[in-house]
């Protein structure tokens, strides 16, 4: 199938754009999400599931849906609502109100198809009304690629059905509420999202820092955090192997300069059993050790 990609900026509806005071392109009518195979939700490991809020712009009309309904950070990690629609014991899942976005990223595995029918991506939403949602999703959070329309959590979105497979991978989901369908008033007005999960997904990590970053030395130990980090996982300067890795935890490596001289800038990359390399350019600069001796001779 012929594959749609388009940018809806923000991605508000008409009504956010009213709300906000902002003029945004018109989204595309709205398509069936191809649903995939199997109804219930699904079990998934904790690591399928969105970890970071991009986003979050909510379309509040006379303070609906109501402020404790309005912490996107509800939407991270596995689904655990468990029908308590009046928030007794705390919020599960986070209101869009009429038109208004969400946008999620996946920070420790990335979205991908599997060249079937089966379900790939699945949207938690929650609550007394089923309310559909506008799914779209990104590689890089530029450009964007509509997988239709869906509501409930009863099924899963089949992304291969819009011409991705295997080989694509995508790190962000971007959920939109349609204000054309639903209630338009209540206290938590709007799709309300408990989670998001990548059900088809291949572990990934990233990369936020490394110290010492400069005058790096054969056998010198760099610290690397970032987020994703695993036993098994290994570390290469420019091409070069580290001479040693220590796994401190899912979010620090310490990895020993390999033996042959790094000269210059050098990236860094990791990568996880089973997983994709992460890389972090230029994260390096090298210097040849010299050794007493040579030094000596400078002077002479």
């Amino acid at each position: 199938m012929k594959r749609v990609s388009y940018d809806r900026k923000s991605g508000l509806g008409a009504a956010a754009a009213f709300v906000l005071g902002v003029a945004l392109a018109a989204a595309p009518g709205a398509v069936q999400a191809q649903t995939c195979s199997g109804t219930g939700s699904p079990v998934l490991p904790a690591r399928a599931f969105a970890d970071v809020v991009v986003s979050y712009a909510p379309v509040v009309i006379n303070d609906d849906p109501r402020v404790q309904f309005r912490d996107p950070q509800t939407a991270l990690g596995p689904d655990d609502y468990a029908g308590d629609a009046q928030c007794a014991n705390g919020c599960k899942s986070v209101s869009l109100g009429s038109g208004g976005v969400l946008t999620l990223r996946f920070a420790d595995n990335v979205l991908r198809g599997d060249g079937t029918a089966s379900c790939d991506l699945w949207i938690y939403e929650v609550g007394g009304n089923v309310e559909a949602t506008f799914v779209d999703i990104s590689k890089d959070g530029q450009t964007w690629y509509s997988v239709g329309e869906t509501s409930g959590y009863t099924k899963g979105i089949d992304i291969d059905a819009y011409g991705f497979g295997p080989q694509d991978q995508f790190a962000y989901v971007r959920i939109t509420d349609d204000l054309n369908q639903g209630s338009s008033s209540g206290y938590s007005d709007g799709a309300d999202i408990d989670a998001v999960a990548a059900v088809t997904s291949v572990e990934t990590c990233s990369i936020t820092s490394v110290t010492p970053a400069a005058r790096v030395r054969a056998g010198d130990v760099v610290t690397i955090l970032g987020s994703g980090f695993a036993a098994g996982t290994t570390v290469l300067f420019g091409a070069t192997p580290a001479s040693a890795v220590t796994i401190v935890s899912s979010q620090e490596v310490r990895a020993t300069v390999p033996t042959q001289s790094l000269q210059g800038s050098n990236s860094i990359t990791l990568t996880i059993p089973g997983g994709l390399p992460c890389t972090l350019p230029g994260a390096v600069v090298g210097t040849l050790r010299q050794s007493w001796g040579s030094l000596k001779s400078l002077y002479r």
